[in-house]
């Protein structure tokens, strides 16, 4: 990862299975994490959050590289490998970050939120190291 960002897995339920976690800072403090579940050829992102304080910095695309680059070590190989991730339909500085990511709008969950809010269903194809 970056320099100050520090990931690792954790074992999940199955050999196929894990669950992620990342945070980027500086000195002792904590600027940006992200959380993500992984299972056979995709990869959920559950959460990607940055300190009000510190956005328009790149944390937020740091933390979305190493994501990206880490998915796709994860599901080497694999056909039709991807990220995934929902997003509220009124958030639309995430929708235009995760955009701005080569993520795609593919669904609307109706109602997916608590408070009944809709939630747009984004991913991205993982394309083949060669």
């Amino acid at each position: 990862g970056a320099a100050g960002s520090r990931g690792g897995a954790a074992a999940g339920t199955s050999g196929s299975t894990s669950a992620r976690s990342g945070g980027a800072g500086l000195g002792t403090g904590l600027y940006g994490y992200l959380l993500s579940w992984t299972t056979r050829n995709e990869v959920q992102l559950m959460r990607l959050g940055v300190h009000p304080d510190q956005q328009h910095k790149g944390i937020g695309s740091r933390l979305m590289s190493d994501l990206l680059e880490y998915a796709a070590l994860c599901s080497e190989g694999q056909e039709g490998a991807k990220v995934t991730l929902e997003v509220r339909k009124s958030n639309e500085r995430a929708l235009n970050f995760y955009l701005l990511h080569g993520f795609t709008q593919v669904a609307t969950r109706r109602n997916y939120y608590p408070d009944s809010e809709d939630a747009i269903l984004m991913d991205r194809l993982l394309l083949p190291q060669t």
